[in-house]
């Protein structure tokens, strides 16, 4: 049996990317060469039993270049996003649109690539490098006993890890020596996601049967005629106007504001920093506290609901289904009453199909008086941020934008994040525009119109990166209410509860208890207490948006 470069340089890689965790320790940088060491000696042993060389050759090839590819990953995602190889950052790549999962590789990705490139010449420098140390053969026997030791040494902490998976399938991370060994890591998280491929094909079905009975609904008194719930992407709320940004990022909204007709919430967070998982909870009456009871696509939806109300639904869409199966949203969405999808570039587009949608219905229905419940999902600000709004909105430029969060400074290293804070700024510039045209369209008519964001992005908030992470700034969401003037007149009992929770904590897992009942929908499932407008709402609640972390979160 021969240790050769392969194996030290795949040990080298491994205790690499551990030095890249935020939470890293000599203690844990030392059990990343410990573990790796053990388990790796155990495989070549085995392997060494084969007695074809080309076999044993590509074998040990194989698992260099896995164990380099996933240690790669844990390195490139700690330093830039601080998220390390991890089932969120699994979800975020294997649920999103293909062409989004180009733009982050073109976004995060090509801007870093001399880092990537840098790493990859270390793996063949240091291949070079260890394949000058001469290969002793190590004695069969004693190669056997030490692989029997390290065998008796590690066998508890798989039968303990085991145990521990066995008994809670709510357990998402890699538990045991697997944290250690970014090949196990990686191996593990993406059999995880080979698993929600499968779920995924559960939930279609789930909901492709569903069917609530009638006396689902406690109440269904809906008197406004336009309820309207629009969907912003990754929108950070510290970057607008109309929340005390120093830039005229949002005109439109402050208008609105200072005339009385928007209400701006200012303690709301999401649920969790990516689409897929926030919106797991914003269709459903799945929320933190119970989700890990059984799958979100088991709680009750929001397109089902309504098919038991007097409201007519549409869901009008940027986004369609994700890159490998149809994702939460896109699974929920297209059990609305009419779903559409936008083939142009940019928001703006949605109000011409809705316009088009509601004049055919019309045209249909001319002898009934009917209700609307709208949904439009904008692409918003999602990376790339450049790609989100016409030239026509470049307002901003590296001369004109001051790099800061309200009052914080940005941690801007250079010209080159400057460009993306100005882009993602002038892409909030456009966004007031495409709710511009949105609101327009109910405005003269008795219209509800609200509004939020799926989660944020932390705009060098928390670190000297763009990072997709669980930080606050990434749970910092926007939540407007725009009330037309012939709601405000007919509905004053409504417009005073807004008023009244302006400023009370929230977190958008409980979005169903808030939106419904304005809609004059009570379920069986609704909790007054998870209601942010009812005065039994209990703003005492600990908000947990990840990894069981208390909002706001200690950096």
């Amino acid at each position: 049996m021969i240790l050769d470069s392969k194996f030290f340089v795949f040990i080298l890689f491994n205790v690499l990317s551990a030095c890249f965790l935020s939470s890293v320790s000599a203690g844990f940088i030392f059990k990343a060469f410990l573990y790796s060491f053990i388990w790796l000696f155990i495989i070549y042993y085995a392997i060494s039993f084969i007695k074809n060389r080309f076999v044993t050759e590509s074998l040990k090839s194989f698992i260099l270049v896995l164990g380099i590819v996933f240690s790669l990953i844990d390195i490139f995602g700690s330093y830039y996003f601080h998220l390390p190889l991890s089932n969120d950052l699994g979800n975020i790549l294997f649920t999103t649109h293909y062409k989004e999962s180009l733009e982050f590789l073109h976004a995060y990705v090509y801007p870093h690539r001399y880092f990537v490139i840098g790493l990859i010449l270390i793996a063949i420098g240091s291949l070079k490098l260890f394949s000058f140390v001469p290969n002793k053969p190590i004695p069969l026997k004693m190669a056997s006993i030490l692989s029997v030791l390290f065998l008796i040494v590690e066998a508890p902490h798989t039968i303990a890890t085991i145990k521990k998976y066995k008994e809670r399938e709510d357990l998402l991370n890699a538990d045991g020596t697997m944290e250690y060994i970014a090949l196990a890591k990686g191996a593990y998280y993406f059999g995880r996601n080979i698993s929600s491929l499968r779920e995924s094909n559960n939930s279609n079905q789930a909901l492709e049967k569903a069917s609530y009975s009638k006396d689902y609904l406690l109440k269904n008194t809906g008197s406004v005629e336009n309820v309207v719930l629009v969907f912003g992407e990754s929108l950070n709320r510290n970057f607008m106007g109309v929340y005390g940004y120093q830039a005229p990022t949002t005109p439109y909204l402050n208008a609105l504001k200072e005339k009385g007709s928007l209400l701006v919430f200012d303690n709301v967070i999401s649920p969790a920093f990516y689409t897929d998982k926030s919106f797991t909870m914003l269709l459903t009456y799945a929320n933190r506290d119970n989700l890990n009871q059984k799958a979100w696509y088991q709680y009750k939806n929001l397109a089902h609901i309504l098919k038991l109300s007097d409201y007519k639904s549409v869901w009008i869409t940027s986004q369609g289904y994700g890159l490998m199966w149809g994702n939460s949203y896109y699974q929920v969405a297209k059990h609305f009453d009419t779903y559409i999808e936008n083939d142009k570039p940019y928001d703006e587009n949605l109000a011409a199909l809705f316009k088009r949608y509601y004049d055919n219905e019309r045209e249909r229905e001319r002898s009934k008086k009917r209700k609307n419940f709208v949904v439009f999902h904008l692409i918003g600000n999602h990376f790339e941020y450049k790609s989100r709004f016409p030239k026509e909105f470049s307002r901003f430029n590296l001369n004109n934008t001051s790099y800061f969060s309200k009052n914080k400074s940005l941690k801007v290293k250079n010209n080159a994040d400057k460009q993306v804070v100005t882009d993602y700024i002038n892409s909030v510039y456009y966004n007031d525009y495409v709710l511009h045209s949105l609101i327009e369209l109910f405005k003269d008519k008795d219209s509800l119109v609200i509004y939020l964001s799926d989660h944020g992005d932390d705009m060098f908030e928390s670190s000297a990166f763009n990072a997709h992470e669980c930080s606050n700034a990434s749970m910092e969401i926007p939540f407007l209410i725009y009330m037309s003037d012939a709601f405000k007149q007919k509905h004053p009992q409504m417009v005073k509860s807004f008023e009244e929770a302006l400023h009370k904590p929230f977190m958008s897992d409980d979005l169903l208890h808030t939106l419904l009942p304005l809609a004059g929908i009570i379920t069986k499932d609704y909790e007054k207490t998870r209601d942010l407008l009812n005065e039994d709402y209990n703003d005492k609640r600990p908000r947990k948006p990840c990894d069981n972390k208390v909002y706001p979160m200690s950096k």
